[in-house]
C-alpha cells in the first residue's frame, strides 16, 4: 500500500473520529439542559438499535437515543391528535396517519420515530415492513420535559434537511402549537396561542386548533 494511500485512510479514520466527537457533544449538551429527567444516548450500530424492537427509539448518525416515558398529558395529547388526524385523513382518502412507532428511515444514517406521521398517498417513499423510506409529508411531535430540546433542535433540523412540508411541535409546556410550514425552498415558523388556528396544506383542510391547557 503506498504512502499517498495510507495517509488518505488515516485522514478519512481521523474526520469519522472527529465528527462522532462533535455529534456526542451536540447530544451531551442537549441532555444538560435538561433537569430531572432522562435522556440516553449511547453510541451504536444499525444492528444494535433494530434489535431494541418494542422500544422507541431513534437513530442518529450513529447514536441511539431515548427518551424516559411518556407523561398522561402527553399520551391523551396524542390519541386525540391521532385520532382525528386518522379519521379525517381516512374519509378523505389522502393518505395514511401513523402513530410513534412509525420508524422512518431519512437516509443511512437518521431514522427516527416521530409522534405521530402523515404520509399521502402520492408520496414517492416505501413502506416496508417495519419502517417507511422517504420523507413524510408531515411530522407531529408532542414535547416533553425530556425531548424538548432534542426535538425542536435537532430533530428539527434533520426535517428541514429533507424537506418535510410541514412540522408540528405541540408545546404542552408554554401551551402552543408550533409549526414549520415549507414554502418553495424556506420554512415559515407559526405559534398559535390558545384558541387559534392552522388549516393545514398538506393533509388538506385539516385544521389544528391550540386547544391546550396549563
Amino acid at each position: 500500500m503506498s504512502i499517498t494511500i495510507k495517509n488518505n485512510i488515516r485522514a478519512s479514520k481521523k474526520k469519522k473520529s472527529s465528527q462522532k466527537k462533535k455529534i456526542k457533544q451536540v447530544l451531551s449538551d442537549l441532555k444538560n439542559e435538561l433537569t430531572n429527567e432522562f435522556l440516553i444516548f449511547y453510541e451504536s450500530s444499525i444492528n444494535d438499535f433494530y434489535k431494541l424492537e418494542e422500544t422507541k427509539a431513534d437513530y442518529y448518525q450513529g447514536f441511539t437515543v431515548m427518551n424516559s416515558p411518556a407523561s398522561f398529558k402527553h399520551e391523551n395529547t396524542f390519541a386525540d391528535l391521532f385520532s382525528s388526524m386518522r379519521i379525517y385523513s381516512e374519509n378523505k382518502k389522502l393518505g395514511k396517519v401513523l402513530g410513534s412507532r412509525t420508524l422512518i428511515i431519512f437516509d443511512g444514517k437518521n431514522r427516527f420515530e416521530p409522534d405521530i406521521v402523515f404520509i399521502s398517498k402520492d408520496n414517492p417513499g416505501e413502506f416496508k415492513d417495519v419502517e417507511f423510506i422517504g420523507v413524510p409529508d408531515l411530522v407531529v411531535e408532542i414535547l416533553s420535559k425530556t425531548s424538548r430540546q432534542y426535538d425542536l433542535i435537532l430533530k428539527n433540523m434533520i426535517y428541514q434537511e429533507h424537506k418535510v412540508k410541514e412540522i408540528i411541535f405541540v408545546d404542552l409546556k408554554n401551551t402552543e402549537i408550533i409549526i414549520f410550514t415549507l414554502e418553495k425552498d424556506d420554512y415559515k415558523k407559526i405559534i398559535l396561542r390558545q384558541n387559534e388556528e392552522y388549516i393545514s396544506n398538506v393533509i388538506n383542510g385539516f385544521v389544528f386548533s391550540n386547544n391546550l391547557t396549563l
